[in-house]
């Protein structure tokens, strides 16, 4: 620990924090720009009370070190202990090191005495990562430009993993009228990573002429808006009456937020906001999550459109929120959730009462918007929906809603009282809330809430609790006891441990020789084949088929899907699934069962601009004949989990192209986001479901290091990132998320390189971020030569056990 203190008239060597008794001897610094620069990884500064005055800017070539993922840089303050900027057109602090923290302190510019506006108080800038800011008073005195800034750096790049947690964030005000955020997610616009991967917790923001936090886009859509961002358990109000104060939160085109459990109230329209929302959402981006907030007194709670950009959002879930007493006044809308111009909308159980206006609204300029499960009382009407998407369950469901009016009479739909056409199977009755006067709006005993939701996937309530296989309308179910959530349909696949060696070093032999590989055994939970090894070996299964069952181990069997020599007509799905089932038969026949059966790039084989030799679909036949697939194997054996993968670097992805370009970008360049969510949609219309999905992209093409054919650098470009944005997207729909970990480089080239790529990559991701539900260890390439005995190294099992301790260290 080093010490410093302002107020000790000699410099010390800062090794105590008492004042030394001649210059650079033992006793605590004088001066913060010296101690700072003083620290090594590992190190922390403890500041004593009292203000310390300048400009702070931790750099590299400033002379400061960058801190390490295990060995943190870490500057503390205490009650009393205050940064003051002296130079207004420069931010007080910034950071541009990473796996630095700051913490317990105040943080202004220019003092209580200054008139002028300031550029603000704090920036963390360019390609770091890993920085923490905690324990922030961060005032910006009603004349600043910004209070927290995580701020790109054009042909460098951005902030990633950046921890904002715990921080007061207030005043931040321009003497004219302009933008001025209370935390600010910055865009880039050259062929660099964005911001990645961005915590807020626990931030209280008010008095912000501009947004509690604004996640940044250009109008244009040029740029690249910041990705991964997590806003939880903050609290965002308007403190000035009307004033200037914008949004709570202002997504821009941001891909994969997550906004949840959060207290935000009193937003309404400004000259600048005229809609006045609490959250608004719009000009692009993607994958957004709302969750478990409550809203009130304001003009909009959730406004989802297309806004003043180029490009709309898509996907945007809106569950388990309460939203009440949305307001008229200072021209305010009164509307609870308002929907326009957008795609793929999902707006469910959520409790909306006291409307001034429209409780929700939807124009006709969308598709895929779902209404469902949802307590919707006192609008002016309850639901406001175009009559342009009237019938047409592509553009917009409706259904299992309980809609009542002020008065305690049935709830209308664009001011007629609803019908099963406008809302089918939806509920007129009394929810019975605790305390509505309270806001207190948990369901009563016998309410006509409980028990007549449809089951869309929505494990959990508002508080947490668990909901049940026929659960309840609105934010809350109603439980005696709240239990931990119930998990969806294969969470047994929760951060399971999955084997599937290559064959060489006789992969069927292990099974006579479980001796040489018993803790590997105890450590994971599926084993994997390949179809063509199922079908083609000589042994006999049996003993495979009892030693997998006697330790409680899945059998899991990776084939094709749909297959390019099933038939490329109408037939496709099911001659490929009567071609699979009949391989894998061989499993039943030795008295075991597949529990899980991979698809292995079933839309690559079939589609247009696919594999070789792919059948020439389009898109919706390809998605047709896998729906076709999944069914007939189901009619015959409808236990089996079946998965989809992807082979993740050969598709373009979020705006970026494959990572062989035009060598690959299958489907003649479909983006593979559109891709899953137009499968996805399919397989579950039809009443099908993925149990899992799983990515395959080796570590050579995640890390940007493998060869490429591409014009641009592809090292510039985030894989790691793409990866998480897919397993967020993945996640989203409930799907359990796994990924391949194996090196294509070290698989081709010896056993020691395939081993520590491998871990390298697991390392890699979990410190970026991942959370795989299946971590699949997996080789289909010459090496590792030998599986076994696990004691020796670089052998299969030697790998698997040094991945599972990765894997399960946290």
């Amino acid at each position: 620990t080093h010490f410093v203190n302002g107020s000790c008239p000699l410099a010390g060597d800062g090794s105590a924090h008492t004042c030394a008794e001649s210059a650079a001897g033992a006793g605590a610094f004088n001066a913060l720009a010296a101690a700072l620069l003083a620290l090594t990884p590992g190190d922390l500064l403890q500041i004593a009370p009292g203000r310390y005055v300048g400009r702070f800017v931790i750099s590299t070539t400033e002379g400061h070190a960058d801190g390490q993922p295990d060995a943190r840089i870490t500057v503390r303050g205490e009650a009393g202990v205050e940064l003051v900027g002296n130079n207004i057109s420069r931010v007080t602090l910034q950071v541009k090191t990473s796996f630095w923290t700051f913490e317990d302190m105040r943080i202004v510019n220019d003092g209580e005495g200054g008139t002028e506006d300031t550029a603000g108080q704090l920036k963390v800038r360019g390609p770091i990562e890993g920085v923490i800011l905690r324990g922030l008073d961060v005032d910006g005195q009603m004349r600043s430009l910004v209070g927290i800034s995580i701020g790109c750096i054009e042909w460098e790049g951005c902030p990633s993993n950046t921890l904002l947690e715990n921080l007061t964030v207030h005043d931040q005000w321009l003497q004219e009228d302009d933008d001025a955020h209370c935390v600010y997610l910055d865009s880039i616009l050259t062929p660099r990573h964005p911001v990645e991967q961005t915590t807020i917790r626990n931030l209280t923001a008010f008095g912000c002429d501009g947004d509690g936090v604004q996640i940044h886009q250009d109008k244009d859509g040029l740029k690249a808006s910041p990705n991964g961002t997590l806003i939880e358990d903050s609290h965002f109000y308007r403190a000035y009456a009307p004033g200037r104060e914008e949004n709570a939160i202002d997504v821009k085109a941001g891909t994969n937020v997550t906004i949840r459990n959060n207290r935000i109230h009193g937003f309404v329209p400004t000259p600048t906001s005229p809609p006045g929302s609490a959250i608004v959402i719009h000009m692009g981006g993607g994958d957004t999550l709302v969750e478990g907030n409550e809203f009130w007194d304001s003009s909009y709670a959730i406004r989802v459109a297309h806004g003043s950009g180029a490009n709309t959002p898509r996907n945007v879930t809106i569950r388990n929120n309460v939203i009440r007493d949305s307001t008229s006044e200072h021209s305010g809308h009164g509307v609870g959730i308002f929907i326009d111009n957008t795609h793929d909308v999902k707006v469910l159980h959520n409790t909306i009462v006291n409307c001034a206006g429209a409780c929700i609204e939807v124009t006709d300029s969308v598709t895929g918007v779902v209404l469902a499960n949802n307590i919707v009382i006192g609008g002016t009407p309850e639901l406001n929906i175009s009559t342009q998407l009237a019938g047409n369950s592509s553009l917009i469901e409706i259904h299992h809603n309980l809609l009542r009016d002020g008065s305690g009479g049935r709830g209308k739909v664009n001011g007629n009282e609803f019908n099963d056409v406008s809302c089918s199977d939806c509920v007129d009755g009394d929810p019975l809330f605790i305390d509505p006067a309270a806001n207190d709006f948990h369901l009563g005993v016998g309410g006509a809430a409980i028990d007549t939701a449809s089951e869309l996937g929505v494990w959990a309530d508002y508080d947490g609790c668990a909901r049940d296989s026929e659960p309840d309308i609105g934010s809350f179910e109603w439980v005696v006891n709240c239990d931990e959530p119930v998990p969806p349909a294969g969470d047994d696949l929760n951060f399971a441990n999955w084997m599937h060696p290559n064959g060489a070093g006789d992969k069927f032999a292990m099974f006579n020789e479980t001796e040489q590989w018993d803790e590997t055994l105890a450590g994971i939970d599926g084993y994997g084949f390949f179809i063509g090894e199922i079908a083609s070996v000589r042994n006999d299964l049996t003993t495979l088929v009892e030693v997998l069952e006697a330790n409680d181990i899945d059998i899991i069997v990776e084939g094709g899907g749909t297959l390019n020599f099933g038939g490329c007509n109408d037939q496709n799905g099911e001659n490929s699934a009567a071609i699979e089932l009949n391989k894998i038969q061989r499993i039943y026949d030795a008295g075991g069962e597949v529990a899980y059966f991979t698809m292995d790039g079933p839309i690559s084989r079939v589609i247009e601009g696919g594999r070789n030799d792919d059948c020439g679909f389009t898109l919706n036949q390809s998605i047709e004949e896998l729906v076709d697939y999944m069914q007939t194997m189901h009619a015959a054996y409808p236990e089996i989990g079946i998965g989809l993968l992807v082979n993740f670097p050969n598709w373009a992805y979020g705006g970026n192209e494959a990572y062989q370009c035009n060598n690959t970008n299958w489907g003649n360049g479909l983006d593979y986001h559109d891709v899953l969510e137009a499968a996805i949609t399919a397989v579950e219309t039809a009443g099908e479901e993925f149990a899992y999905f799983i990515a395959d992209n080796p570590w050579g093409y995640a890390s940007g290091t493998h060869a490429s054919v591409c014009a641009h650098d592809v090292s510039q470009i985030d894989w790691l990132g793409q990866i998480l944005a897919l397993e967020t997207q993945v996640k989203s729909h409930g799907i359990p998320f796994g990924l391949t970990y194996n090196s294509e480089l070290g698989g081709n080239s010896d056993n020691a390189s395939f081993h520590n790529e491998t871990l390298a990559f697991i390392q890699a991701y979990q410190t970026y971020g991942g959370s795989p539900n299946i971590r699949n260890v997996e080789s289909w390439y010459s090496y590792p030569t030998e599986n076994r005995p696990e004691e020796e190294p670089y052998t299969y099992t030697n790998l698997m056990l040094a991945a599972i301790a990765i894997l399960e260290q946290e």
